[in-house]
């Protein structure tokens, strides 16, 4: 199995944290933020497979992160989680007017997030099949199957 590398942007230490802990534990390659700047310079350096972001984190913030990443002709489909501690994750899309992959609100339990993680790419044998399935999942929030 192909080990997959995470991006987890979020200005909360103790969340940010405890997310890299569960994600490493569960096998995934974990790269940490503490900001938008940080998380934009990381980006520029290294693509991960999923990019995990708090809505409301600082100098940047998720909505400006999401922007410039839909701006990269290469990366407008790139599977991106964003969370926040709103009431209506869906004022995420009216207030950036970009969407993302997934919004997950907070508190949510770490299996949905690794869940969605693990979701994000296809297997090895997906990718060389040509199976695009997953992309249809991603852009309509569905869950895959």
């Amino acid at each position: 199995m192909l080990q997959k590398t995470v991006l987890v942007a979020e200005s909360d230490v103790e969340w940010r944290e405890i997310c890299q802990r569960r994600l490493v534990a569960s096998g995934f390659t974990v790269i940490t933020a503490i900001d938008g700047l940080t998380c934009l310079m990381k980006l520029k350096t290294h693509w991960p497979d999923v990019l995990v972001m708090d809505l409301d984190m600082l100098w940047g913030g998720a909505d400006g992160v999401l922007s410039w990443v839909r701006e990269q002709p290469a990366r407008r489909s790139e599977p991106v989680l964003v969370v926040t501690g709103r009431s209506v994750p869906e004022a995420m899309s009216a207030r950036t007017g970009v969407a993302s992959s997934h919004c997950l609100q907070k508190p949510f339990h770490l299996e949905h997030l690794l869940d969605l993680c693990a979701a994000q790419r296809p297997t090895a044998e997906a990718q060389t099949a040509g199976d695009t399935s997953f992309r249809k999942h991603i852009m309509t929030k569905e869950t895959p199957p």
